[in-house]
């Protein structure tokens, strides 16, 4: 014979629907809201700005290397921009231009060409810690957090 009373898990079933349903449109309901409002696209531009993030190219550098094992003058002439993800670098970069320029030619004045392209045990240039380590230093902030080398001709 079968059994006329419903179990437990069958009232459940449909009042889990509801609920799962109700909580869709609700927020279906609260999205389109954000969209025709403009609020969503405010929020995601604030949580993903990267307007504090900053690339300052240099002017170009035309250095003298120190001699190597041929003890011919070799030049080293290198386009560089610095990156910086902290608020207002660029002002601070452009203020200290001088500051930034003079921490360049000293790490590079003391390279050989063999040196320049020695790579870290992750593969980096060691010229780009160097460069940013001393940049940093000399602006006397951890402001610089990569180094690109865009151009680079040694003679």
């Amino acid at each position: 014979m079968e059994n006329a009373t419903p179990t437990p898990k069958n009232k459940l079933k449909p009042v889990l629907i509801v609920v799962i349903i109700l909580l869709l449109l609700t927020v279906g309901t609260l999205v389109g809201i954000g969209f025709i409002t403009g609020k969503i696209q405010e929020v995601t531009a604030t949580v993903f700005d990267s307007s504090e993030e900053t690339t300052v190219p240099l002017e170009q550098f035309l250095v003298n290397l120190t001699p190597g094992e041929s003890n011919k003058d070799q030049y080293l002439q290198i386009e560089l921009s610095i990156h910086s993800s902290q608020k207002d670098a660029e002002a601070t970069i452009t203020e200290k231009t001088a500051q930034v320029r003079d921490a360049v030619i000293a790490v590079l004045r003391n390279k050989t060409s063999d040196s320049l392209y020695a790579a870290s045990e992750d593969g980096e240039l060691v010229i780009k810690s160097e460069l940013r380590a001393k940049i940093n230093q000399e602006i006397g902030s951890d402001l610089v957090n990569e180094v690109y080398i865009t151009n680079i001709v040694t003679q």
